[in-house]
């Protein structure tokens, strides 16, 4: 039986203009440079494939320039005479005799697979088992570092019903000025636009626990001095009643008394009040100013964790990729006091099925609060409480603020956010 051989694999490198700086984290592009390959096999038949990276090295560990160079010399010659149908030997092949270059042999696997689908009339969704939809909408990125720029572009997508999903390009600024950035266009696109944002790896895990919030804060939550009692006994008999301290200093070590902590969490059935119209106003949220001490004190209630809507198009995506939709149980927290920066985090408590397996990837060793089950029926009365409890105890140190702005907690949308 004869087989159809691999008989030459070409690259060039190709540099197309881009229609307007592109302005991402860590380069500015003036141009993408694409690596096109194409492999040619003894039947006649030419498949064509495409290698690209971006910012040089400062995005992986190829580049543009890499890529054509280890094609040539060590991949390409790897190939010639073996069969152009069996693929998979081919890519078994490279990843035997070289490491790493996911690239390269990604674009090398694209004209492989190209020239077969040519080769037997299918066009290569076929080839990969199917394809699930007809068409798959295509977000642009907004990426001139200019905010007014960024709404004019995206408004002229619009206009035209070219694009709706947009892509914005943060990090090259602090986190405070990417949010008012990435806040200013989603206010002015509205509900016409779904507006995302990509980082390009460049927030440190430092500012990244500053950004992480959720989208179920409920401004205007019942202040109290010291120690709050944050749940409304709906769940008595049901929750395990959970008791939450601990004290907030600043950079120095020194307790900050007057620290106003903002919290909220989820009740046992992994919902939040006001988005849950079955929960009292403010159930499980509170805002507790710390005593002299620094310290803050709550009874609540040990909340659930969640998943994404089973119906609803996150969990859609989310199944198409064979992962779950889940997040351990956690408590969102802002905290701030004159002086020092605001500070927006949550943690996730310990011994939760989905600790290490959170889908929103929102686990950090210094952000896991552990939480201890007590069943001793005098600690329990010491308590004022009946049956088993959990107490859990969180320090949190606040830094000085470089501004005043950055005192106060980002202006994105809230509900009830003028309370």
């Amino acid at each position: 039986m004869s087989h159809t051989l691999i008989e030459s694999v070409d690259t060039v490198i190709v540099d197309l203009p881009t229609i307007r700086p592109h302005k991402l984290a860590m380069h500015t592009m003036q141009q993408q440079t694409l690596v096109i390959i194409r492999v040619r096999c003894s039947d006649g038949i030419e498949g064509i494939g495409e290698s690209t990276t971006i910012g040089g090295l400062a995005y992986g560990n190829e580049s543009p320039e890499s890529i054509k160079t280890n094609i040539d010399s060590h991949l390409g010659p790897l190939l010639v005479g073996q069969d152009a149908a069996n693929i998979n030997a081919a890519m078994l092949r490279l990843g035997k005799v070289a490491k790493g270059n996911t690239f390269a042999k990604s674009g090398l696997e694209s004209a492989l697979l190209d020239a077969q689908g040519k080769r037997l009339g299918l066009p290569v969704s076929e080839l990969l088992g199917g394809r699930v939809r007809d068409s798959l909408e295509v977000a642009w990125t907004l990426a001139s570092g200019d905010t007014a720029r960024d709404i004019a572009e995206a408004e002229q997508m619009l206009d035209i019903r070219r694009h709706r999903l947009f892509k914005l390009k943060i990090g090259a600024n602090e986190v405070s000025a990417d949010l008012k950035h990435v806040i200013a266009i989603k206010k002015a696109l509205g509900e016409r636009a779904s507006v995302r944002v990509d980082v390009n790896q460049y927030w440190d895990e430092s500012q990244a626990i500053r950004a992480i919030e959720g989208p179920l804060y409920v401004a205007g939550a019942p202040i109290v001095e010291g120690e709050a009692r944050m749940d409304d006994g709906s769940e008595d008999g049901v929750a395990t009643v959970m008791f939450l301290q601990g004290k907030v200093t600043g950079p120095d070590g020194k307790p900050l008394a007057g620290a106003t902590v903002d919290l909220w969490h989820a009740n046992t059935q992994g919902n939040y009040s006001y988005f849950d119209k079955s929960q009292s106003e403010y159930n499980l949220r509170r805002r507790i100013v710390t005593d002299a001490e620094g310290r803050y004190r709550a009874r609540s209630i040990v909340p659930s964790g969640y998943g994404c809507s089973p119906d609803g198009p996150t969990q859609e995506v989310l199944d198409l990729l064979g992962r779950h939709g889940q997040r351990p149980a956690h408590i969102h927290f802002f905290i701030s006091a004159p002086g020092h920066r605001h500070l927006t985090t949550q943690i996730n408590l310990a011994g939760d099925k989905y600790l290490w397996d959170d889908f929103a990837y929102a686990t950090r060793d210094g952000l896991i609060g552990d939480i201890h089950f007590n069943d001793d029926p005098e600690a329990a009365h010491a308590r004022g409480v009946e049956g088993r409890f959990a107490e859990v105890v969180f320090d949190f140190q606040l830094q000085h603020a470089p501004a005043p702005e950055a005192e106060q907690r980002s202006q994105r949308p809230r509900a009830l956010q003028e309370a």
